[in-house]
């Protein structure tokens, strides 16, 4: 049961992360973006990935741990990406 619980949690969870991306990605030139597609897909080949083999699978939860730490990855680059648009976007220094 905490793993259907853990997979709705999750589609709501990912359409705030949708949103998120999407205004990130809005400021990209077009080559940007076609770069950035290879970048979140290999994310998310990741983050699957992560939540599949680097997670402890062996308890009645695992379907839910799985779940979560797929999700906390997601979670992690998007707030990743924030903070470089943020560096990016305002100088370092002044003068």
């Amino acid at each position: 049961m905490a793993g259907c619980c853990a997979a709705r949690e999750e589609r709501l969870h990912a359409k705030a992360r949708s949103q998120r991306l999407l205004a990130i990605k809005q400021r990209f030139s077009v080559a940007d973006l076609i770069a950035f597609q290879k970048l979140d897909e290999a994310s998310a080949v990741f983050a699957k990935n992560r939540g599949a083999m680097e997670t402890d699978l062996s308890g009645t939860l695992r379907a839910a741990f799985s779940i979560h730490a797929t999700s906390a990855q997601l979670d992690a680059f998007v707030d990743l990406l924030d903070v470089l648009r943020y560096c990016i976007s305002e100088p370092f220094f002044t003068e």
